[in-house]
C-alpha cells in the first residue's frame, strides 16, 4: 500500500501494532470518551423508544352468554359428508390435487399420488393421520429433517393439525414464506457472512503478508468481499437444481417461486427455460453494476477512515446498539452485546485473533442441527457417522486440514 493510502484507526489494531499507551495518554482518553458518549446516547435512545412504544392494557372483553336453544318438534336433518380435496407435494410419484373420502388419512393421499419416492423420509410421515378439506400433504426428503423434534408430519391432539407446519412451530419445520431471519439461517447453506469469515481466515493462513491483516491488507479485503459475492452463485445451484435453499436469501427466492407455482428441480430448466435465461442475465448485469459502483464510490468510502477516532467509534457504537436492540426489543441482548464487547476487547488486547471465535459462533447452530439430524438418521448411534464412505472421507479430510499446519510448521524448523 502506498504512503497516501488511508490507514485504519488505532483501536482496530492489535496492541503489538501500536505504541505502548496508558490510560493517561490523551488519544486513549479520547477513544474512551467517544465509547462512553456513544454508549450513553444508545441508552437514552433505547429508553425513549421503550417509553414511547409502551402500549396501554386493552379493555377487558365481556362475552354475553348465548341464549338457550329452543327445542324443535322434529330433529334436524343430517348433512351428507362431502368429499375433501387435498394437495400432495414433495417426494411422491405424482404431486397434485386429489379428491378423497371425508374420512381419508395420509396413507390414502399417498396412494392416490402414486406412492412415495425413493428419497422420501418415512420417519417424518404419519400415514395414519386424518385429513381434512384444503390440507396439504408434504412428503419431505431425508435432507429436510432438521431437528429431533420433527419425527412426524403432524401433531396429535386438539384440532386437526396442518401437514406443513408454520414457521416457529414445535416440530422444527421452517415455512420459508413466513420465517424470520433466525429461522432462515437454520436452513442448509452457510450464507454470505460465514463465507466471508471463512475466506478471510483462509486467506490470512496462506498469505505471505498475514501480519498485515487487520491493517487494510488488500489480500484480506479481496478474500472477504470475493466470497461475499461468490456465495450467490453457489447458493443458487442447490436452490434451482434440487429445491434446497443455499442461504437465507435463496430461501426467500424459493418461496417466491413456489407462490408462482414454479417448482425448483431438474425440470425447472426445461419447463421455464426463459425464466432461467433472464435470471442468469440479471446475475451478470448485477456484477457489472457492482463493479462500476465500487470503482466509483471506493474513494468516497475510504474517507470514513479519516474521521476522528472518538467520533467514528461513537457512531459505530450507536448503530451497533440500535441494531442489536431492534432485533428482539430485548435489554438482555444489550447485556450480551456489552459482555461480547468486553470479551472481544480482551482477546485483541492479549493478541488473540477474533476470526476463529466469530466463525465458531456463526457455525455452532448449524453444527448442532446437523449433529441432531445425523443422530436421528442413525438411530442415535455414533457408528453411523463412520459407516458411509462419504462421511468417513470428510472426517479424514477434516483431520488432515487440522494437522497439516502443525506438520508444515514442524518441517519448516
Amino acid at each position: 500500500m502506498s504512503a497516501s493510502s488511508p490507514q485504519p484507526p488505532d483501536f482496530l489494531k492489535l496492541p503489538s501494532e501500536v505504541d505502548a499507551r496508558s490510560f493517561h495518554d490523551p488519544s486513549v482518553r479520547l477513544i474512551l470518551q467517544g465509547f462512553a458518549l456513544g454508549f450513553v446516547a444508545c441508552l437514552l435512545l433505547v429508553g425513549v423508544f421503550a417509553v414511547t412504544t409502551r402500549r396501554a392494557d386493552p379493555p377487558p372483553i365481556v362475552l354475553q352468554p348465548p341464549p338457550p336453544a329452543q327445542p324443535t318438534a322434529t330433529p334436524l336433518p343430517t348433512a351428507t359428508p362431502a368429499p375433501i380435496v387435498v394437495f400432495v407435494s414433495g417426494a411422491v410419484a405424482a404431486p397434485g390435487l386429489y379428491t378423497l373420502a371425508v374420512d381419508a388419512r395420509v396413507g390414502d393421499a399417498l396412494d392416490a399420488a402414486g406412492g412415495l419416492g425413493e428419497d422420501a423420509n418415512l420417519v417424518a410421515i404419519n400415514q395414519a393421520e386424518r385429513l381434512w378439506d384444503g390440507a396439504q400433504v408434504h412428503v419431505p426428503v431425508i435432507a429436510e429433517i432438521v431437528t429431533e423434534d420433527a419425527p412426524s408430519a403432524g401433531v396429535s391432539g386438539g384440532e386437526p393439525p396442518q401437514i406443513v407446519a408454520p414457521a416457529g412451530s414445535a416440530n422444527g419445520r421452517v415455512n420459508i414464506n413466513t420465517a424470520d431471519v433466525a429461522e432462515l439461517t437454520s436452513l442448509p447453506g452457510i450464507g454470505a457472512t460465514t463465507a466471508s469469515l471463512v475466506s478471510y481466515a483462509e486467506a490470512k493462513r496462506t498469505s505471505p503478508n498475514r501480519e498485515r491483516f487487520g491493517q487494510g491488507e488488500p489480500d484480506g479485503i479481496l478474500a472477504s468481499e470475493t466470497a461475499n459475492n461468490a456465495v450467490t452463485a453457489g447458493a443458487l445451484v442447490p436452490t434451482l437444481a434440487l429445491g434446497v435453499p443455499g442461504d437465507p436469501i435463496t430461501a426467500v427466492m424459493l418461496g417466491a417461486l413456489t407462490i408462482q407455482n414454479i417448482t425448483p428441480g431438474p425440470q425447472l430448466f426445461v419447463e421455464h427455460r426463459d425464466l432461467m435465461l433472464y435470471l442468469f442475465m440479471a446475475l451478470a448485469a448485477v456484477n457489472l453494476v457492482m463493479f462500476a459502483m465500487g470503482a466509483t464510490l471506493a474513494p468516497l468510502f475510504s474517507r470514513a477512515l479519516r474521521l476522528p477516532e472518538p467520533l467514528l467509534l461513537a457512531v459505530v457504537v450507536v448503530l451497533v446498539v440500535i441494531g442489536t436492540y431492534s432485533v428482539n426489543n430485548s435489554m438482555f441482548d444489550l447485556i450480551v452485546l456489552f459482555g461480547a464487547g468486553v470479551l472481544g476487547f480482551g482477546l485483541r488486547w492479549f493478541g488473540f485473533p477474533l476470526a476463529p471465535v466469530v466463525i465458531g459462533f456463526v457455525l455452532s447452530p448449524m453444527i448442532e442441527s446437523s449433529f441432531r439430524r445425523g443422530m436421528i438418521l442413525t438411530g442415535e448411534s455414533f457408528a453411523g457417522f463412520f459407516a458411509k464412505p462419504i462421511a468417513l472421507g470428510f472426517f479424514v479430510l477434516t483431520i488432515a486440514f487440522l494437522c497439516w499446519p502443525l506438520i508444515r510448521r514442524r518441517r519448516s524448523r
